[in-house]
Parts: C-alpha cells; structure tokens; sequence
C-alpha cells in the first residue's frame, strides 16, 4: 500500500513538474548608457551622428537629413538662448512598448543655469540595436 502511494505521488509530482516549456524571457529595453551615449551626440554638437542614429532617416534622402541636421543645430541653439544650452542628460526611465521593439525614454536634461526638463525620446529596436526612432 505505502509503494503504490509513493508510485503515485512520484507520478504527480513528474506530471506537475515535466513537460512544460520554458518561458520566454522578458523582453529588455535599451541600456541607459547607450541611449545617454546616443542623446550625449546632440549635447556635444555631433548632429550628423545623432541624426545617424535615427531609423526613419534610414529610408529618406540626403537633402532630407541634412535638413534634421539643421534642425537640431536651430534646437541646440535655442536652448543656448533660453538656458545657456544643455549640458547633460541622464535617464530617468524606460517603458516598454508593444512588443518590446519600442521603447519610450524619459531623460532629465540639465542646463547650463541649472534648471532641467523632462523630456521623452522614442526608440525602436532594429537588428538588435536600439535607434532613436
């Protein structure tokens, strides 16, 4: 009577145990320091680099980034009216979106004479690297 116990509790616990499959692990957002590295390629002026790193630019022509490329000189440039220019950012958090290729980033920006903002960047995950989207 006790084997046919333990021969049924053995058989439970390899049913309940056995059989299933491993669960896909989570999906991770990008790392902060390389969406830091990335918005740091605005604040120290690399507009060409930064624009590069932009996947909806991937597909338009040159005339087209050369124009983003002035167009973030004319934002770094008001910022520097405004605020004396930002000097540094740092992320505050990253949410997750849909299936785990979108990413919203909510960086700090401080400024020259010290007030900051907020500020949220989207990014997309492509070929297993993180852009600005």
């Amino acid at each position: 009577m006790f084997s046919r116990f333990v021969f049924l509790l053995c058989t439970c616990m390899m049913i309940a145990c056995g059989g299933r499959q491993p669960s896909a692990s989570a999906p991770e957002g990008p790392k902060a320091e390389e969406v830091e590295r990335i918005y740091n390629l605005f604040l120290q002026g690399q507009y060409e680099a930064y624009v590069a790193e932009m996947a909806s630019c991937d597909s338009m022509p040159d005339f087209y980034r050369l124009q983003m490329v002035d167009l973030c000189k004319q934002h770094a440039y008001q910022q520097k009216e405004r605020n004396g220019g930002a000097v540094q950012a740092t992320v505050v958090r990253i949410d997750l979106a849909g299936n785990g290729l979108q990413a919203n980033v909510f960086l700090r920006v401080l400024y020259e004479d010290h007030s900051h903002e907020e500020i949220l960047i989207s990014m997309v995950k492509q070929n297993d690297r993180w852009r600005l989207q």
